[in-house]
């Protein structure tokens, strides 16, 4: 009996071996872009803001050129190479000195890899240098974080660009290509964020609203930008090609950040985890519905968007006739082009001559103030109605009486006043 049960005890400690050493999953992100987006501040207010939460986070170096460190380091690869140590040995400048130190700790993985043993059950937050070649088609930093993903670490790729290049078309479009070529080539799940939020119109004014930027929507009308300036406009058909790379791969999209706000902090998080998976682990505790939250997306993301466009895009508010005319230098600047693509020109009073539309937009407008009129109430309804009179007068058409002013009109009154006035307008109008 005892010798059977020596011999049974270590085919049992042997199958119990596997079960207690079996590693566990490790969850982290890997911060790239390109130089100064922000990818340190990002860590130590990524750091400060998970402390709070109760994680325990761990900030791995992986930048050679990265000195006076704001935050706390647990892993800094200076201590394996540095980037003045290269240049000054090899005598390589900062770009060649920097793809040499990736490579070297690429060839020295089991040094990092002893570092990060020490640590287990943390949040890692793995600072990367800010080369963009690195990202795009560069080997080292690739193969860095297939190797982390072999010892079982489950990363998301937080790709930080500056907010303010959303000012600038073309250099929107260079970061849109740049995006979609990481993504490709790093193959991790991937979260583009759109940095410095509070610096977004620092240096222009947004063509559109921010939500047209975050989801990469019809970068056709962005191009219609670009063909404005001389220089870009003998390169349409390239921009229009690389337009439809970016869209045909449908893959690039951005979420706004700004550190020192807590719910941009909270959206970054949220499809961060949701990217790597932590949201659906068990370090923390959690219930059904927000684990269903996450996998559905209830967050939408574009009333978070239009949040951050309340608080950092200023807004101008246009009245009708500024509206009406912007619609009519579109109108005008179409009928150029497509006369210019014709090659017949037609010109009135050194002019050319609006096309055949506009007045069917003009009686549209005014069917529209009307009903502006009707639901918005008193307070739009005077100054609506002088519009629409005025805009009449100008363009020589019927003359419409002046409505009194509507707070002492009732409802009754309004619609037959309303009536009245549809009856002044023309037939094919009536008709629309």
């Amino acid at each position: 009996m005892a010798s059977q049960a020596a011999a049974s005890s270590p085919a049992s400690a042997s199958s119990s071996a596997p079960a207690s050493s079996s590693p566990s999953l490790r969850f982290g992100q890997v911060v790239i872009g390109p130089p100064g987006s922000g990818k340190t501040t990002y860590c130590l207010g990524m750091q400060d803001f998970l402390s709070q939460l109760g994680r325990k986070v761990v900030v791995v170096n992986l930048d050679p050129a990265n000195e006076g460190l704001p935050y706390k380091c647990a892993v800094d690869v200076s201590e394996l190479v540095t980037l003045d140590d290269v240049m000054d040995g090899l005598k390589l400048g900062p770009n060649g000195g920097l793809l040499y130190c990736m490579d070297y700790l690429e060839a020295n993985l089991d040094w990092l890899e002893g570092k990060l043993s020490q640590y287990s059950d943390c949040y890692f937050l793995f600072d990367c240098p800010g080369q963009v070649e690195l990202y795009t088609h560069q080997s080292s930093v690739k193969n860095i974080f297939s190797q982390l993903s072999k010892w079982h670490f489950r990363l998301a790729s937080v790709h930080l660009v500056d907010s303010h290049y959303c000012a600038d078309p073309a250099k929107f479009i260079s970061v849109l290509c740049t995006s979609l070529s990481t993504m490709l080539h790093v193959e991790l799940p991937h979260v583009n964020v759109l940095s410095k939020m509070d610096l977004i119109e620092r240096f222009g004014k947004l063509a559109f609203n921010l939500d047209f930027y975050t989801e990469v929507m019809d970068l056709h009308y962005l191009l219609d930008h670009l063909a404005a300036d001389p220089f870009f406009k003998k390169f349409h058909q390239l921009n229009l090609k690389l337009a439809e790379v970016v869209q045909d791969y449908g893959l690039v999209s951005f979420v706004p950040l700004n550190v020192q706000d807590k719910e941009s902090m909270t959206q970054v998080l949220r499809t961060v985890d949701k990217a790597n998976g932590y949201c659906f682990g068990d370090l923390e505790e959690r219930n059904l519905q927000a684990m269903m939250s996450a996998a559905v997306g209830a967050d939408f993301q574009f009333n978070s968007t239009l949040g951050v466009q309340e608080r950092y895009v200023e807004t101008r508010e246009s009245t009708v006739e500024e509206e009406m005319m912007d619609l009519n230098l579109v109108n005008l600047k179409a009928s150029v082009l497509k006369h210019q693509s014709a090659g017949t020109e037609s010109k009135h009073r050194g002019a050319f001559t609006p096309i055949p539309s506009t007045r069917k937009i003009r009686s549209d407008l005014r069917v529209l103030v009307l009903v502006v009129v009707l639901v918005l109430g008193p307070a739009w309804s005077r100054s609506a109605a002088s519009l629409c009179i005025r805009g009449s007068a100008e363009r020589g058409g019927s003359p419409v009486r002046v409505l009194p002013p509507p707070e002492r009109l009732s409802k009754m009154a309004v619609c037959r006043r309303a009536s009245c006035w549809l009856g002044s307008l023309p037939a094919s109008t009536r008709a629309r």
